[in-house]
């Protein structure tokens, strides 16, 4: 395993007392080091270089804090994703919700987003697949935009349970009404 002595900027997603996973990083302008060597998902203090990747990881909430940190001593990312370990962790500064609003771009961060914080109109930009139009539909509401964007995808889906049945059911019911105002 290789650590990487640079320093990387990326961000961290914190509870809303600055603990993480039971450690109290104690706010912005806070560096921690880490005795061992660090290892991915396992040990050190883990960020990610892509703020989304973050939301892999810890759930979009309203009262969430977003940082950007400077790590050192850090780890070769996952594969497929931004996470990392590290032994230094300097917390810079705690971004703002409309500041991390503007890292999502992926449809499932977007419908969390709407659902849990707000800005359907800035986020519906975002559902760019049949799934989340369907979850958009039943949990935030139709919204004849995405209805008309996924209007042929219905029968790409083959899930067996209750909940897509429902899910589905509400797309339908949706576009059908849609059809017939056009």
């Amino acid at each position: 395993m290789t650590l990487h002595t640079d320093t990387i900027t990326g961000y961290k997603v914190f509870n809303d007392d600055f603990t993480c996973r039971d450690y109290d990083f104690n706010g912005v302008g806070t560096t921690h080091t880490y005795e061992g060597v660090p290892v991915l998902c396992e040990s050190g203090f883990h960020f990610c270089t892509n703020l989304e990747d973050c939301f892999k990881y810890y759930s979009i909430r309203q009262n969430m804090f977003v940082c950007e940190v400077q790590a050192t001593n850090y780890t070769d990312a996952e594969d497929g994703c931004s996470k990392r370990t590290c032994q230094s962790l300097t917390i810079i500064r705690q971004l703002s919700l409309n500041e991390v609003k503007s890292h999502i771009s992926t449809s499932n961060n977007a419908y969390l987003w709407t659902l849990y914080i707000g800005d359907k109109e800035h986020m519906k930009q975002y559902i760019n697949d049949s799934f989340y139009a369907y979850a958009w539909a039943s949990d935030i509401g139709y919204d004849y935009t995405l209805v008309k964007k996924f209007p042929t995808t219905l029968s790409v889906f083959n899930f067996k349970t209750p909940a897509y049945h429902t899910l589905r059911y509400t797309y339908e019911v949706v576009y059908n009404s849609f059809l017939n105002k056009e």
